[in-house]
């Protein structure tokens, strides 16, 4: 796997633009009230407007900075997992259903293992399986190995993620600054695809 510094973060606009629409459209200072009912399904996870602003925790789960990761990864005093849990861009609606596409490639933090959609605030069978062994891949097996969740910027996929994470009895550091923070502070990105699943597709 090749690792490299990439050009400023603006340059992904576009492609993350993809991503946006997916998440939920743009940032809403409005969207951030946990208590909001019209946001959280009946188990405490954001069903809607995944794109605002988030809590400065995550239930069960310990903050980490931008640094503090960097910190982390570069001391290499313990084992620890990372996690992406970024979806995979939609096809463009207006595309012609003829027309051959691929998702734009995707750039993550060195070591991650990419898990589309395990942020939903609902889990299918195959999903939550796929979560889940995902997990138990990024840790080793150990769960008092901690496991990093992150996603994008002001991401409620995964602050979602990091709370069933934890309920599970995973160890989970939560970083809510996501790939554009990493990127802002001249931190390496790699190209990144999904972990593969038979059941889901991928």
């Amino acid at each position: 796997m090749m690792i490299r510094l990439l050009p400023p973060f603006h340059k992904f606009w576009p492609v993350l633009a993809l991503v946006g629409a997916l998440l939920g459209g743009p940032s809403n200072p409005a969207c951030a009230n946990p208590n909001n009912n019209d946001l959280f399904n009946e188990d405490g996870y954001r069903k809607d407007q995944y794109r605002a602003p988030t809590p400065d925790s995550a239930p069960g789960a310990t903050t980490l900075t931008a640094a503090q990761l960097k910190e982390l990864l570069d001391r290499g005093e313990k084992k620890m997992g990372l996690v992406d849990v970024l979806p995979v861009p939609p096809r463009p609606a207006d595309l012609a259903a003829d027309t051959l596409w691929t998702p734009p490639t995707h750039h993550n933090i060195p070591g991650s293992l990419w898990l589309p959609d395990a942020g939903q605030p609902v889990l299918s069978p195959a999903l939550e399986q796929y979560f889940k062994q995902g997990l138990d891949k990024a840790d080793g097996g150990d769960k008092a190995v901690p496991v990093v969740i992150y996603c994008r910027e002001e991401c409620w996929m995964s602050w979602n993620a990091a709370k069933r994470a934890s309920l599970w009895g995973y160890r989970i550091y939560w970083y809510p600054g996501g790939i554009e923070q990493w990127s802002r502070a001249g931190y390496p990105l790699t190209d990144s695809k999904p972990e593969p699943s038979t059941e889901l597709g991928r």
